[in-house]
């Protein structure tokens, strides 16, 4: 990430202004405007709804859970798509690429997710639309990085379904630097922002690289050449079928007693859910399966550790013949959420899985592919660390930047 000839500064001329939007105080030089006098704001269309109208669709048709996937830009899977038909029986307004979207109505407004058009598109009648129209007074980018900033959820109406009136979002109050600087505060949290896509493709790629090596590894094994057929599939010679009842010894989980200063964890479904100051097990490894509510999840953990009653643990495996790392592989491999019996509540029994008949590698082949899978989860683990650290350094930017209390020279 590369942040070119830009120096910081502190800001110590500030003044407080009188505005219902905006709390905080912002530098002598900046002004306060409304976003009616700077942009204009309108709402999107109703929606098509008749099959004719995506026969042979070629225009994009932005709904609400779009909001997610509008930087990837890949209509077919993700966007509707409609035709002429539809846009001249219902006739549809187009929005120009770069403006930028609001929730006004639905639940979605509470989740406070905002998008900018990468695309001429037409949009959905519960989404306010915001296009620029002084471009010498406010530049397209901060304003979009500002609405980020700014709680929307603050102007719902208390009514039934939560809404915001188009003409609430046009008496919002801006804060508006000098235009140069609107235009640098844009390109450093864009800079952050590149940045962080970055990481998600890597983070994307190194999951797609261990998704492959697990299906390559836990079906094929190393270097083998000779392979058999057997009640769970073709396996490489040299591997046996083993019910998990025959190597690991099986338990229910108890109900803890958490406590915050606890010294132990406390396993579930779900993972680790809090601490107690006693353990139930006290071993190497552990794998912990969640029996209800998440049922089917797979764990691994060591050392002394407390099991919730929603999950299995193993007590104590045979360590001449398995390597624990191995199997947590395995089982997250063979998806046992799949195998749950569904009822009101899904749930793994300790007797499906005692009698669930999984291949077993030799011990040194089992510690091998164990070792590569391991490897390509630190990768990740060390990518979504990055990833949350300049996600943590952009919500801190932003809040300096935005308010002034820090400006770009």
């Amino acid at each position: 990430m590369v942040i070119q000839n830009l120096q910081f500064h502190k800001e110590k001329n500030l003044k407080k202004v009188k505005s219902s939007s905006i709390a905080f105080k912002i530098p002598e030089d900046w002004r306060i405007s409304k976003l009616k006098e700077v942009a204009k704001v309108d709402s999107g269309n109703t929606a098509p709804q008749k099959e004719e109208h995506f026969i042979d669709g070629k225009y994009p048709f932005i709904r609400m859970q779009h909001l997610n996937v509008l930087k990837e830009n890949k209509f077919v899977k993700h966007f509707d798509l409609i035709n002429e038909k539809a846009v001249r029986e219902k006739k549809l307004k187009l929005f120009k690429k770069s403006s930028i979207l609001l929730p006004k109505s639905g639940e979605s407004i509470r989740t406070e997710k905002k998008a900018m058009l990468e695309f001429d598109s037409y949009v959905v009648n519960h989404l306010a639309v915001v296009e620029v129209e002084d471009t010498e007074k406010l530049d397209n980018e901060y304003l979009f990085y500002y609405f980020r900033h700014f709680k929307l959820s603050s102007l719902i109406m208390q009514t039934t379904t939560p809404s915001i009136n188009l003409s609430t979002i046009r008496e919002i109050e801006i804060p508006l630097p000098p235009l140069h600087e609107q235009r640098k505060i844009a390109h450093v949290l864009t800079t952050i922002d590149k940045a962080i896509e970055e990481v998600n493709k890597a983070i994307k790629k190194a999951e797609r690289i261990k998704k492959g090596l697990m299906q390559e590894l836990l079906t094929k094994g190393i270097g083998h050449k000779k392979f058999k057929e057997t009640e769970i599939g073709k396996i490489p010679k040299e591997w046996e079928v083993v019910k998990l009842g025959d190597i690991l010894i099986l338990k229910n989980g108890e109900r803890p007693k958490l406590s915050e200063k606890g010294s132990f964890f406390v396993y579930g479904a779900n993972g680790i859910m809090g601490l107690s100051n006693n353990y139930i097990v006290d071993s190497d490894y552990t794998i912990i399966i969640g029996r209800v509510g998440a049922s089917g999840e797979v764990h691994l953990g060591g050392g002394k550790i407390w099991v919730s009653d929603n999950a299995i643990y193993s007590e104590s495996y045979n360590k001449s013949n398995t390597y624990l790392p191995f199997i947590f592989y395995l089982l997250k491999f063979k998806n046992l959420k799949s195998f749950a019996i569904k009822t009101t509540h899904p749930i793994i029994t300790q007797s499906f899985l005692k009698s669930f008949k999984i291949p077993l590698p030799p011990l040194e082949e089992q510690k091998k592919i164990a070792e590569i899978l391991s490897k390509w989860d630190r990768v990740i683990e060390l990518k979504k660390a990055k990833k949350e650290k300049l996600e943590r350094m952009k919500k801190k930017v932003m809040e300096l930047l935005l308010t002034g209390k820090v400006r770009v020279k």
